[in-house]
């Protein structure tokens, strides 16, 4: 069985560079790209950090990155107090657009887009 890479393909990339887990990368999607700990989040930061709490296994999102296809444009958004974007607490919906850094916990995740105004899956070439 051969499974489609397009049917899921990968806009941009979360590197975790500090905290547990540094070297990992995190692949992120087309829509809404949830944050946290639990098996209920699509980006899970499953690497020991004690900060990011897991609770009583309940699906713990602290934020989301969002891609929208129709404008070509990345959207952090936060959902918990905690999640800090280059260095400032992260209190409403930012523009990404590149090598952003992002703090939950003790782990910093740096941004980098794939798609955007120049490239997209959906495009014909």
């Amino acid at each position: 069985m051969v499974l489609d890479p397009l049917s899921s393909p990968i806009v941009g990339w979360l590197a975790v560079i500090s905290g547990p887990g540094r070297g990992a990368v995190l692949p992120l999607g087309y829509g809404v790209n949830d944050i946290g700990r639990g098996s209920g989040v699509r980006i899970r930061l499953d690497f020991g950090d004690d900060r990011i709490a897991l609770g009583n296994q309940a699906i713990l999102i602290y934020a989301a990155i969002i891609y929208t296809a129709r404008s070509r444009r990345f959207y952090v958004q936060s959902v918990a107090a905690e999640t800090w974007l280059n260095g400032r607490p992260l209190r409403e919906s930012t523009e990404l657009m590149g090598g952003e850094t992002l703090q939950l916990g003790q782990t910093r995740l740096r941004f980098m887009p794939l798609c955007g105004a120049d490239f997209d899956w959906r495009d014909d070439s």
